[in-house]
């Protein structure tokens, strides 16, 4: 595999880091010689002096000490994302509607909100993975709670909610979401049924795991109400309790809304009884519950207001909505990104086919593939200037070269694999190849549009080089195919 520009880059950084802290000690043993032979200099001169002198190096070391902590110091939070807004989000919702994209699933979300907003509901959702005790927690907080089963499209599971009359007298829907890493369940959903609900409980019982604290902290970043609750608490020591405690308020700092508390939600214990033959049996009894702590965080919460509480709600449903949009945009364009790359490949192969001499050479052809990243970079609302297309293409030239003996060895396989199609020429094979190297740059070129939204000339040539890398065969097939149905060879 040949090594490319960015891992010799690395390289070269690195042997140049290496020469400059070798002659930066250097640099400093002599300095320090010479700053000890000042010293003794000063001193035997005039003990001002050397005072003077002490001074100056202390101001030269505390700016050196800043200058390294202003280099080192942790970046600034991330602004959080700008909120969307209900006038924003219909004004790209018409736009979407007059390009002809299917906004089904944004309009179903924008009509859920609605619904909610009329009812006047307070929802509360149960988060986490399977086995944690959500069902027991349900159990405990509504012991007469009536059951209904939300079953929404395009889904295999259901979200089980639970009507309940708070205290106050709320009306309370507490919403059973499918564990996360339940492999049967839409992670998904769940997801998305906690960011509609106005509080949220995340339930856990113990040190949490990798997935665990990162679908925490995605939770936690939408500024929700969010009380997480360590279950089991029978089964931990009082200072294991209180070192999960503190790592996790440690772990989600910052976050204004947020509780920690212990409960234990009951539900059934295995333990080995004596009979009085002697021997043992296992048995299932009651696990008492203890949901007091529980129970007070959600007042606390709902302190907060139905105002305050809906518009977190209202915010976290147009940031999913937008989300949705923006993932339905993303597909149309990837299906018309997709388009683009097969006409252009088959443009590459047919102007290849119609070439009087393929030449020794491959090289991608300019006139060509400057339409063809021009069309793709529109399609993503990218604006390149004709410097950084000629950029790209010298760049993915030069990866070209390094490689075309293999493509061309590649497009020479794809076409045997047609025994009909008699002796393979140079000029067919570079058609293959041509078809190849067109497919495999758009391939990259969609890659780099769909997560920078711009055109990064260095970065797509070097997903260029390694999707060359990649088994080319299946797709030269594909392209020997094409070249073999022009030429009327098959």
């Amino acid at each position: 595999m040949a090594m490319t520009r960015a891992t010799l880059l690395r390289l070269l950084i690195l042997l140049a880091a290496l020469f400059f802290m070798l002659g930066s000690l250097l640099f400093v043993l002599g300095a320090v010689e010479r700053l000890v032979d000042l010293w003794e200099r000063s001193l035997a001169l005039s003990p001002v002096l050397a005072a003077g002198l002490a001074l100056l190096l202390g101001l030269f070391v505390a700016a050196t000490l800043w200058l390294i902590w202003w280099i080192m110091r942790p970046p600034r939070r991330r602004p959080r994302e700008e909120t969307v807004s209900a006038a924003s989000l219909d004004a790209r919702l018409a736009r979407a509607r007059d390009s002809g994209l299917d906004t089904g699933a944004v309009d179903a979300e924008l009509e859920e909100l609605a619904r909610r907003r009329e009812a006047a509901e307070l929802h509360i959702a149960l988060y986490g993975q399977v086995s944690m005790g959500k069902s027991s927690l349900v159990a405990a907080l509504l012991p007469e709670a009536r059951v209904q089963t939300d079953v929404r499209a395009g889904t295999t599971r259901a979200l089980q909610r639970y009507l309940w009359e708070g205290p106050r007298g709320d009306r309370i829907t507490l919403t059973d979401a499918p564990g996360l890493n339940d492999p049967a369940a839409d992670a998904q959903l769940a997801r998305e049924e906690a960011l509609r609900a106005q509080i949220v409980i995340y339930l856990c019982d113990g040190d949490l795991t990798r997935d665990q604290w990162q679908a925490l902290r995605d939770l936690a970043a939408q500024d929700k109400p969010l009380i997480v609750a360590i279950n089991k608490i029978d089964r931990l020591e009082s200072d294991d309790l209180a070192r999960i405690r503190e790592r996790l308020e440690q772990g989600l700092a910052g976050r204004p809304r947020l509780q920690v508390v212990a409960v234990n939600t009951g539900g059934q214990e295995e333990m080995i009884r004596e009979r009085p033959d002697g021997q043992e049996e296992r048995v299932l009894r009651p696990r008492a519950a203890d949901v007091a702590e529980l129970i007070e965080a959600i007042e606390t919460q709902l302190l907060a207001g139905s105002d305050k509480l809906d518009g977190l709600r209202d915010t976290a449903i147009l940031h999913l909505a937008s989300g949705k949009l923006d993932a339905t945009l993303d597909a149309q364009r990837l299906e018309k990104a997709e388009a683009l790359v097969a006409v252009y490949t088959r443009r590459a192969v047919l102007g290849a086919l119609a070439a009087v001499s393929p030449g020794s050479d491959l090289v991608i052809q300019g006139a060509l593939a400057t339409q063809f990243v021009r069309e793709l970079c529109k399609l993503y609302d990218a604006v390149p200037r004709e410097l950084e297309i000629e950029k790209l293409l010298r760049s993915a030239n030069r990866r070209v070269r390094r490689n075309s003996a293999v493509v061309l060895a590649i497009a020479g396989n794809g076409l045997k694999a047609f025994p009909g199609a008699g002796t393979v020429t140079g000029g067919l094979m570079h058609a293959v190849a041509y078809g190849l190297l067109f497919d495999t740059l758009g391939r990259a070129m969609v890659h780099n549009l769909r997560t920078r939204g711009q055109l990064r000339t260095e970065p797509t040539a070097d997903v260029f080089e390694s999707l060359l890398d990649e088994d080319l065969l299946p797709r030269a097939r594909r392209m020997a195919s094409l070249v073999l149905k022009r030429q009327g060879r098959r």
